[in-house]
């Protein structure tokens, strides 16, 4: 009895060793060696088969590979590359207000990574980002995990990293020591002051598609709505098509009297929506060409060249507007502002739950036809599902006496389809 006693004593603690031994860290050559063959570019071309763009994607399972949904923006076709291989694939899952799709990729060989759970992501750890940026194919960088961001409800939405992240990476993995992924990276930037700050999606959200997808689907069938993949501008459902109409509500905050403004599509081009007869001018990303023709009050009036927001950008990106319109313009004079990607936030909209970054914009305007210097302080809420601003508001304080204060909102309304 004893020696059998003595023998499962044993047999316990090698089994503990064991387990010990199977959890061990792996260094970072380990780390590679394991996942790297799960990371593969994600390509996207238009309808004339031409490259739209490209992002990281991260094989879950046989012949499925986990992306962030932006990184297919206004794309006809799909692929997945790594080295010299290439797959086809196409859109089956998709979840836009978190940002994350699933492709099929018929014939890809590739072992699928295992998936972590996010409640024991914790602050400190190390972790590795393998993915794309700009192109360069399976770049590896190491850092830890900074912090862990939440929303007002307390659920994580964001994991802050120090391991490197630029264009490109969007959609790669962040993993941990083990090598599970551990999240999606998204969003990276250097702002002015040189500190490094890159994000990713917890990985909780891809275990969740499946099921949220199948939600989603259902609701909207239920309601009677267009369920079909999320495709380019205008958000989910299609891009938008000659005839649409964008309609935002313009309100004076001091008056409360409110109007509507309405932007009708009149011609597409490979990367360019015009509304209004040329009157305004954006690309799919919604990033601002032109306004001939303001409408939407002074989201439109005051608004610098190439717009609100910036392309890809990320909480704590910040950049300076410095621009001056002629005398007899909108918004005349020179407005001078210093602009921060402060929150991502969720914004309920008539269009729903939407997942919006908000920009503080602080500074002023000197503008001869309103007869003075004022203070400015803006907002700007960017749903990147959609590729536009879904709410603006600015309040303008007089610096002088005999001035008067303006204060107003526009808000994202609906999206008429034609």
């Amino acid at each position: 009895m004893r020696f059998a006693s003595a023998l499962r004593m044993a047999s316990a603690a090698a089994a503990a060793l064991l387990a010990c031994v199977g959890a061990q860290a792996l260094n970072a050559e380990q780390v590679y060696a394991k996942v790297a063959p799960s990371v593969w570019r994600v390509l996207t071309y238009d309808a004339d088969n031409l490259p739209l763009g490209q992002g990281s994607g991260v094989v879950i399972a046989d012949e499925a590979v986990v992306t962030n949904c932006h990184v297919l923006a206004k794309a006809k076709r799909l692929a997945v590359k790594r080295e010299s291989v290439s797959h086809d694939a196409k859109l089956t899952l998709w979840d836009v207000k978190r940002d994350v799709c699933q492709l099929k990729a018929a014939g890809l060989k590739a072992p699928a990574v295992a998936v972590a759970e996010s409640g024991k992501i914790a602050v400190g750890q190390s972790v590795f980002a393998i993915g794309n940026p700009k192109g360069l194919e399976l770049t590896m960088s190491a850092g830890l995990v900074s912090s862990l961001r939440r929303n007002a409800a307390g659920q994580l939405v964001l994991i802050q990293t120090s391991a490197a992240i630029s264009s490109g990476s969007s959609g790669g993995g962040l993993f941990n020591d083990e090598g599970l992924l551990v999240g999606l990276t998204t969003i990276g930037s250097v702002t002015g002051d040189a500190q490094n700050l890159n994000f990713a999606i917890p990985s909780d959200w891809v275990r969740e598609l499946p099921l949220r997808h199948a939600a989603a689907a259902a609701s909207a069938a239920a309601a009677g709505r267009d369920a079909s993949a999320p495709t380019a501008a205008g958000g989910p459902g299609r891009p938008l098509k000659r005839g649409d109409q964008v309609v935002y509500r313009v309100t004076d905050r001091l008056t409360g009297i409110a109007r509507e403004a309405v932007y009708t599509v009149d011609r597409l081009d490979k990367d360019e929506v015009s509304f209004n007869q040329g009157g305004r001018i954006e690309r799919s990303d919604g990033s601002l060409v032109s306004v001939a023709a303001p409408v939407a009050g002074e989201m439109d009036n005051c608004v610098p060249p190439g717009g609100w927001i910036r392309p890809g950008m990320a909480i704590g990106q910040a950049w300076s507007i410095e621009s001056t319109r002629p005398a007899g313009s909108p918004c005349a004079g020179t407005l001078s502002l210093r602009a921060t990607v402060a929150a991502e936030e969720q914004m309920n909209t008539a269009l729903g739950e939407l997942t919006v970054q908000r920009i503080d914009l602080q500074g002023w305007l000197t503008s001869p036809s309103r007869m003075g210097r004022y203070t400015i302080e803006a907002h700007a809420w960017y749903a990147q599902s959609l590729g536009r601003t879904v709410r603006f508001e600015i309040d303008a304080m007089p610096s002088g006496s005999g001035l008067t204060r303006w204060r107003e909102m526009a808000e994202l309304t609906a999206i008429r389809r034609h």
